[in-house]
């Protein structure tokens, strides 16, 4: 019962901070705010089969008041969800792994041409490090070591 208090109150402290967060952008920017609340109530109206009751303004007001709802039924509830989880040994939030330099953004290339993605910057040319050269143009002429490879962690003199 503790993990299920503990995940209730993280889902409502993320769903707070974040309708705190899109009050201020809708403040400060001076946009609209959204309609995606009360589409989402309209939709899940049909699916379910079972109309919000009303007629006119009273039934707009009603839905206006249930898209917030929802979205914080839905905070509180991945709260919970993702404490279930946790308390069963899911690792639910790991940390990234480190891409390497030069490699294609999530989705790759195909991504990329769609628009999907925005076009990667060009990675620098990294020069050789000891032991493990880059080109052959960074290899010493004079011992064909790496430059600044001494040669003593292989075994050599």
């Amino acid at each position: 019962m503790r993990v299920i208090a503990i995940g209730a109150a993280a889902g409502a402290a993320g769903t707070t901070a974040l309708n705190a967060v899109t009050y201020l952008d809708i403040a400060v920017r001076g946009r609209p705010s959204s309609d995606t609340p009360e589409q989402t109530v309209e939709r899940l109206s049909q699916v379910a089969h079972a109309p919000v009751p009303g007629e006119g303004e009273t039934r707009d007001n009603r839905v206006a008041g249930l898209g917030p709802l929802a979205g914080l039924v839905t905070g509180v509830g991945s709260g919970v969800l993702l404490a279930l989880a946790a308390g069963g040994g899911v690792h639910v939030a790991q940390q990234p792994r480190q891409r390497r330099a030069g490699s294609s953004p999530p989705g790759g290339r195909r991504a990329q041409r769609a628009g999907l993605s925005p076009p990667r910057r060009p990675t620098p040319i990294r020069r050789g490090t000891p032991g493990r050269p880059r080109r052959a143009a960074q290899v010493d002429q004079l011992g064909g070591r790496p430059a600044g490879d001494q040669g003593h962690h292989r075994g050599r003199p």
